[in-house]
């Protein structure tokens, strides 16, 4: 997470929205039988 912490903004918010989307895709894809 050290790593994380050096990102500059802009590139921060981007991995963390596509991580958010990956998340998001990777539970909705768990919810259905």
């Amino acid at each position: 997470m050290s790593d994380c912490a050096n990102l500059k903004a802009p590139e921060e918010a981007a991995v963390l929205a596509l991580y958010k989307q990956t998340y998001d895709e990777t539970v909705r894809y768990r919810d259905y039988p």
